[in-house]
């Protein structure tokens, strides 16, 4: 498997770009574009991303976190849960500069698939489109989520069929076993349904 997009593939990427920034969308877009992307939609409100998405059907989005309407993490939650959802697996990369431990909490039980720090690089926005492109987590659904899987690792030691860290049957040498991460993520997952 690729692990890297060439620019044949960036050229053909559809991106939405929502920041209430004129001049942030702006500097996005001539990153986007330096990188090779050529349909970039600009939306400064959440509603007009909706409209967007509808409409122009992107393969990415770029949402800020703060916005004047809805925050990043309401669109996403309507975008991943909405009956009327235009796309429900678009895959999100959240963008912000205020970006602490509660918010990255609070993205990923939304259904966030990555996150952006600004000032952002080329870089780091090339890593972000080959994590949602290139190597994108399966999505699972339970009673109250709906998005890519949170976990990012698997720990390669754990011998049982438990796999979160809220489960009540989890034996102690499995929670021995777990990571720090992965009990950070840890959620019980009950009628855990998935998607590829």
């Amino acid at each position: 498997m690729n692990t890297l997009l060439d620019r044949n593939q960036l050229e053909r990427l559809r991106v939405l770009l929502l920041d209430d920034s004129k001049t942030m969308r702006g500097l996005l877009r001539g990153l986007l574009n330096s990188m090779g992307v050529k349909d970039v939609f600009e939306a400064g409100h959440a509603a007009d991303a909706l409209e967007v998405i509808k409409n122009e059907r992107p393969d990415v989005a770029i949402v800020d976190y703060r916005l004047p309407d809805l925050d990043g993490l309401e669109l996403t939650t309507i975008l991943r849960r909405g009956a009327d959802s235009p796309n429900r697996f678009i895959p999100i990369i959240l963008c912000s500069a205020h970006l602490s431990v509660q918010v990255l909490r609070q993205a990923m039980n939304c259904g966030v698939d990555e996150f952006l720090v600004k000032p952002v690089s080329a870089a780091d926005v090339r890593s972000k489109f080959e994590a949602v492109i290139l190597k994108r987590r399966e999505f699972v659904e339970t009673p109250t989520y709906f998005g890519p899987c949170r976990r990012r690792g698997m720990v390669q030691s754990y011998n049982g069929p438990w796999r979160r860290a809220t489960d009540a049957e989890r034996t102690d040498s499995a929670n021995d076993d777990a990571d720090e991460a992965d009990q950070w993520l840890a959620f019980k997952t009950p009628e855990l349904k998935t998607y590829k």
